[in-house]
Formats: C-alpha cells, sequence, structure tokens
C-alpha cells in the first residue's frame, strides 16, 4: 500500500511509502479532499518513508496546503529528507509550508503527548 492513515489526538496524519508519484497522489487525493471536511485538528503528511517525489506529488501537496488553507487547517509535512526534501527546498515549499523532522518534535511543537497516541483509520 502506497500510505496509511492515522489519527493523532486531533489531528489526522497520512504516511506516505517509498514513492510519491502520480499513482501514489492519484490515490491520496480524493481522500484528503473528504478529510479535511472531518478534521478537527491539523492534516499532516508523513514524508518519512519516501524516497522519490515528483513533480505530481509537489503539486498534490500544493492542493493540499491550499485546501487545508482554504478550510481554515494547516498543513504539517513530518520527516521528509533526501530527494523529497531537495526538491521541496530548491522550489521553496519548504519556506510556505511548515515541516519537522519527525513526529516527535511535531508533538513538542503543539505540547501534545507521544506518537504512542496514534490511532491506525485504515488498514
Amino acid at each position: 500500500m502506497e500510505f496509511k492513515l492515522y489519527k493523532c489526538h486531533d489531528s489526522i496524519v497520512i504516511a506516505l511509502n517509498r514513492d510519491f508519484d502520480a499513482k501514489t497522489a492519484a490515490k491520496i487525493r480524493p481522500i484528503f479532499d473528504k478529510l479535511i471536511d472531518r478534521a478537527e485538528g491539523d492534516m499532516l503528511v508523513d514524508l518519512s518513508a519516501v524516497l522519490f517525489l515528483d513533480s505530481t506529488g509537489i503539486g498534490t501537496l500544493v492542493h493540499f496546503y491550499k485546501k487545508s488553507k482554504e478550510k481554515g487547517k494547516k498543513l504539517i509535512l513530518i520527516g521528509a529528507d533526501g530527494q523529497p526534501m531537495g526538491l521541496m527546498a530548491m522550489l521553496r515549499l519548504n519556506r510556505i509550508i511548515k515541516h519537522f523532522p519527525s513526529m516527535e518534535e511535531y508533538l513538542v511543537s503543539t505540547g501534545k503527548s507521544h506518537q504512542a497516541d496514534l490511532e491506525e483509520l485504515l488498514k
């Protein structure tokens, strides 16, 4: 599976695996669009397991950012590194969308308890 969905406190976490490309974007975009209406808190995209990000993935992240902002919510990126972070930095997307190196650092910054409170939404 290209992704997993979790709930962490009042936030929804989309944890992506390996490649964030056109195939993954086509599957995750309609799910994100439905979840954003139900989310009580931030929308988190966990990129810590993503090894490759292409232009469709970038476009999807921009869509997620705009949709979140439109709904009065925040889009937070977690764990981007390597090629995905390099591409986002080159495009200066990392200056627009807030990013944390790990879930733990995000939780500490928000004053929430540790990652053990993650609840898987879809298996």
